[in-house]
């Protein structure tokens, strides 16, 4: 009796038929740098529209804020001191309210409101810029303002910055 006999003989192993060959590892490779390429275009895309959508919201957000304000504050004030004249246009807007008084201006790119000598920016997250009251109404009237300002983004985007012009008017009541 041989004692090896009970022992099965492990099969050959042939060196060049196990593994993957170089043709299929190529392939694989550059299935897989595909994926790669895709994924990281609609990474980008995705990081392109997430920045485009915080700057118009951002030049939005400030926008309403400051229109609000300007308006709350004009058609409650009991004088408009400057622009001083009818037709008179000027970058700067003073108002008395309650015998205090208001002044709207462009500091730098923050339009600035300055009451009882304390200065409030108006916004944070934008750049202002073109402020412009000119002064309308009739002789012994109501009279009003006409506003326009421009807001902007310091956000640069590949299309360039989100900026929009606001115009209104308003009054005194």
């Amino acid at each position: 009796m041989n004692i090896f006999s009970s022992f099965k003989s492990s099969p050959t192993i042939n060196f060049f038929q196990a593994g993957y060959t170089l043709v299929e590892l190529l392939i694989y490779f550059a299935l897989v740098s595909l994926l790669f390429i895709q994924l990281s275009s609609l990474f980008i895309s995705m990081l392109d529209a997430k920045q485009s959508s915080h700057a118009l919201s951002a030049v939005e957000g400030d926008g309403q804020y400051i229109f609000s304000r300007l308006l709350y504050d004009i058609q409650r004030a009991d004088q408009i001191v400057e622009p001083a004249s009818l037709g008179a246009a000027s970058n700067r807007i003073q108002l008395t309210i309650g015998g205090v008084n208001y002044t709207y201006e462009l500091v730098g790119a923050v339009l600035t409101l300055t009451r009882d000598g304390q200065a409030i920016p108006l916004h944070t997250a934008t750049l202002a810029s073109d402020f412009l009251a000119t002064r309308l109404g009739n002789v012994g009237g109501k009279h009003s303002l006409q506003l326009q300002f421009r807001l902007t983004s310091p956000i640069q985007e590949t299309n360039g910055q989100e900026s929009q012009l606001y115009q209104t008017t308003a009054g005194l009541r």
